[in-house]
């Protein structure tokens, strides 16, 4: 198998009533959630976080705003910084939209 499927830089957090998982894979950062903290995960066809590669998110306590941000690769590791504010959706999944840096 190659290193590239090996998942990589995991990240959990709550976000109202769900938790999620993040992880690197593939060059792409994806994300599971549940309503248990620690099983049960469910992973959406479309579960890609679209800010590149190794995401890493935050919450902004002062908004409740979710950012994630990760690299875009250019010449090897390393590279672009892309960043992402995830919404969530009633069933639990996400969507991001992006931000100006």
């Amino acid at each position: 198998p190659s290193r590239y499927w090996q998942p990589e830089c995991p990240d959990h957090f709550r976000m109202g009533k769900y938790y999620y998982i993040v992880f690197g894979i593939g060059g792409r950062g994806r994300y599971g959630f549940s309503k248990q903290p620690y099983g049960g995960w469910y992973f959406p066809e479309n579960n890609i976080i679209p800010c590149g590669n190794v995401p890493k998110s935050a919450l902004l306590p002062h908004t409740g705003r979710r950012i994630f941000a990760g690299f875009i690769e250019e010449g090897g590791y390393g590279g672009r910084i892309r960043a992402v504010e995830a919404k969530q959706n009633a069933d639990g999944s996400l969507t991001f939209e992006d931000i100006e840096l």
